[in-house]
């Protein structure tokens, strides 16, 4: 769902969202609202509920779709009108001036591609508001605006403007080091997943690695900074070993026991990957286990996109086992419940 030559379509959606639920009419799983809140200013959450998720931090750098899916089921469930307060519409090159001219700062950059991303999903209207303010003579300059810049970019192969750029400046800016490596480790996950060098990534993984060992060293990173992004790194690591499953399952088991005991946000991803490794390697019994405790932590998260790869592997897994009607059944809840309303994966 895209709305031309309106960069703030995904601010007027909110507010009307929030109306209907001031009204008392509004159809809605969890996290539909609490997402429309900061989108409705739009301002960036100093702090996120689970279900607010940001996808523009996102380590992934996947691009998702899962906030424009989460939208667009809700919204095929009733007619929102539009809220009585108007929103004026803008075209990208109409916001881009503004900030040049400095009517708009880089916070108000994040605030908008906030909205477009992590409530509409809206990346096509992010990347052309993007590509409009760096090519605006006043592109962005503080670390948050970089980053998201970049984020947004890196959502592609090839993007219109330089991903791998924009990742390196982040870096640079970042106030902390903590942040710097973080930076790094987005870039890895660009590597990785949208210009598809696994060696390039693990090159990365392991000087990130290193850095995150000396930062410790340095007293620069706190030891749980530095387990999360050891963490993160794992994970990675075990999607650039793809055609290594067995080493990827065993560093995933590894991983997955660390983040149940101290980073239990990255819980159900690491299930998700760790259980589609158990699938390659036919260990079914196991792939199912995890992959239904995955699937009990992402319908909490409004992310349609995980449910449907968490119920995608179900039916695999159930399918070769030779459960037939119970993989059928789960493939007709994919099609009916796309957000996560039932409580069990079967």
């Amino acid at each position: 769902m895209q709305r031309p030559d309106d960069v703030r379509w995904p601010v007027r959606v909110a507010r009307a969202v929030l109306h209907a639920q001031a009204t008392g009419t509004l159809i809605a799983q969890y996290g539909l609202v609490e997402r429309a809140w900061p989108a409705a200013l739009p301002a960036v959450p100093a702090t996120r509920l689970g279900v607010q998720a940001n996808c523009l931090t996102d380590v992934g750098v996947r691009g998702m779709d899962e906030a424009a899916v989460f939208l667009a089921e809700h919204l095929k469930l009733q007619g929102l009108p539009e809220a009585g307060e108007p929103v004026e519409r803008l075209s990208a090159g109409g916001w881009a001036a503004r900030h040049a001219a400095g009517e708009h700062s880089d916070a108000d950059f994040c605030a908008v591609i906030d909205a477009q991303a992590c409530f509409a999903g809206a990346w096509a209207t992010a990347r052309e508001l993007v590509s409009a303010v760096l090519e605006s003579g006043g592109p962005p300059r503080s670390p948050g605006a970089l980053l998201y810049a970049a984020v947004v970019a890196g959502g592609e192969a090839n993007p219109p403007v330089p991903a791998a750029e924009l990742f390196a400046l982040a870096g640079k800016a970042a106030a902390r080091e903590a942040d710097a490596l973080l930076v790094d480790l987005r870039l890895a996950a660009y590597t990785l997943k949208r210009l598809s060098h696994p060696p390039g990534a693990l090159g990365r993984l392991a000087g990130l690695v290193r850095g995150t060992g000396d930062a410790e060293r340095r007293h620069a990173l706190s030891p749980a900074d530095a387990a999360t992004v050891r963490a993160l790194a794992m994970n990675l690591e075990a999607l650039a070993l793809l055609k290594k499953a067995a080493a990827a399952v065993r560093t995933l088991e590894d991983n997955l026991a660390e983040n149940r005991a101290g980073h239990p946000e990255s819980v159900g991803e690491t299930l998700s990957i760790a259980a589609y490794f158990h699938y390659r390697e036919q260990d079914l019994t196991r792939a199912l286990e995890l992959i239904a405790e995955a699937y009990r932590l992402v319908r909490r998260d409004g992310a349609p996109d995980r449910l449907r790869g968490c119920r995608k592997i179900a039916v695999a897994a159930l399918h070769c086992g030779g459960r037939t009607a119970e993989a059928e059944q789960v493939q007709l809840r994919m099609a009916r419940d796309p957000l996560g309303f039932d409580e069990e994966i079967r």
